[in-house]
């Protein structure tokens, strides 16, 4: 019956592009379909949210109807575009074997999952966690946000347990399968969109073969089903970034607000999402004001998107959540012991271990070889946002681990470090090729 939430949802994403594209649609079904899904599933999880404050609780035909009722203000808007609804898709033998592809990788992702069903320590001691208390908690739901789930991190937002929660509302059984196949689904849908979004700009082979690096990783796929948010992570950023490259090569203001959607959607599964959203908010900004400020309404679009999604976080962040005091600790009154060149050299050694370590089969070798031999062109056009976004990044990262005080710093980085790479390696993957293989000219929508 959990198919059942994600069919909605689906269709929940789907007209949402459709009601902002209309006949302007860029994408080809290979990027619009993992698009739909996650922009669905992130609205869903959003009233989901909603209607816990407003039901003070779970309140399952509450809860469906609210997105039925979304979904059927789509439908009325659509009304006239029948097209959107049974998009024209082109038969031939490539899309063929591309819809075996995507089927088989489920099928083989899935079947991998089960080497840890419960997940690993985040996932049953934190996430799934906090989906059992939301389900179950009745009026009570709110003490999640207590000392009593003080080791639960209760500061952390929680798009990934309202997914779940929406997930339960139609199957109403044990919770044990949905965490797992909702690490099934993004572990399969972040290949998919980083395969949508370099066919959208370069050739399909070039997408075939940065997708292949993703998807035959054994600790990548062990990471994307071991039931954390990183995947989900993993997922809003690439998707972020896709949108954001779409609404500059497009110049299309509702491109800029289904942008402004996913910033703001990838605001609420971690902290690190509102960093990912300002750092790319300002550096977009930046470029339009300071490059191409006849397009100054972009601004303007993107703003009121990640407004629309965003608004949970900062309700959330506000009025529910109590301060991070690993993230927000008042540094005057305490040593920092590791902000010293002692701390750079472990940090630097430490990532210099994870690079060459051999679960990732010489990716980020790979990664550093592009960005090597192409430096000059990581800082042309719209690929200088994306660049010192991530340099930017590194920075925030860098900062924040040598100004730790509540732990080890070696024991932080061994925990964390990989964990990091695992959620921006799709998007590294997507900008090194698509800043080596683009195609300059304007592409429109294609079936594949």
């Amino acid at each position: 019956m959990i198919i059942f939430a994600y069919i909605i949802s689906f269709a929940i994403g789907w007209l949402i592009i459709e009601t902002l594209l209309k006949n302007k649609n860029p994408f080809c079904i290979s990027l619009q379909i993992p698009l739909a899904f996650a922009l669905g599933l992130g609205i869903s999880s959003l009233l989901t949210f909603i209607s816990f404050l407003i039901g003070n609780g779970l309140h399952i035909w509450f809860v469906i109807g609210l997105n039925l009722l979304v979904l059927l203000i789509l439908i009325f808007i659509n009304k006239t575009n029948t097209a959107c609804c049974v998009p024209t898709i082109k038969f031939s033998w490539s899309n063929i074997a591309l819809t075996f592809f995507w089927i088989a990788l489920y099928i083989s992702i899935y079947t991998l999952s089960y080497r840890h069903p419960f997940g690993e320590w985040d996932a049953w001691a934190l996430w799934n966690m906090k989906s059992k208390f939301l389900i179950f908690a009745g009026e009570n739901w709110k003490a999640i946000f207590t000392d009593l789930h003080g080791h639960s991190q209760p500061d952390y937002p929680l798009l990934l347990p309202f997914i779940h929660t929406w997930s339960y509302c139609f199957s109403q059984q044990e919770l044990i399968p949905i965490p797992r196949i909702t690490a099934v689904a993004f572990a399969t849908l972040c290949p998919m969109l980083l395969y949508g979004g370099l066919a959208q700009f370069a050739k399909k082979r070039i997408a075939l073969m940065a997708t292949g690096i993703i998807v035959i990783n054994p600790f990548y796929i062990f990471l994307a089903t071991a039931q954390y948010a990183d995947i989900l992570i993993s997922f809003y950023l690439l998707a972020s970034i896709i949108t954001l490259i779409s609404t500059l090569r497009y110049q299309n203001n509702s491109l800029a607000l289904l942008c402004g959607l996913f910033l703001g959607l990838m605001t609420f599964i971690k902290n690190e999402g509102i960093v990912f959203m300002l750092l790319l908010a300002a550096l977009f900004s930046f470029f339009i004001l300071y490059e191409n400020r006849r397009h100054w309404k972009l601004l303007g679009h993107l703003a009121a998107g990640i407004a629309l999604t965003a608004c949970a976080t900062i309700f959330f962040k506000l009025f529910l959540a109590p301060p991070n005091k690993d993230i927000l600790a008042n540094l005057t009154n305490v040593e920092l012991t590791f902000f010293n060149l002692k701390g750079l050299m472990i940090v630097k050694n430490a990532i210099l271990h994870e690079f060459l370590h051999k679960r990732w089969c010489l990716v980020w070798l790979f990664l550093s070889f592009l960005f090597v031999i192409g430096v000059p062109k990581f800082f042309k056009k719209e690929c200088k946002i994306i660049t010192l976004f991530f340099i930017s990044y590194f920075l925030v990262i860098l900062y924040i681990y040598l100004t730790t005080i509540n732990f080890d710093l070696t024991w932080r980085l061994k925990s964390t470090l990989h964990r990091i790479l695992f959620y921006l390696l799709p998007s590294l993957l997507f900008f090194g090729f698509y800043v080596h293989w683009r195609n300059d000219e304007i592409k429109n929508a294609s079936n594949t």
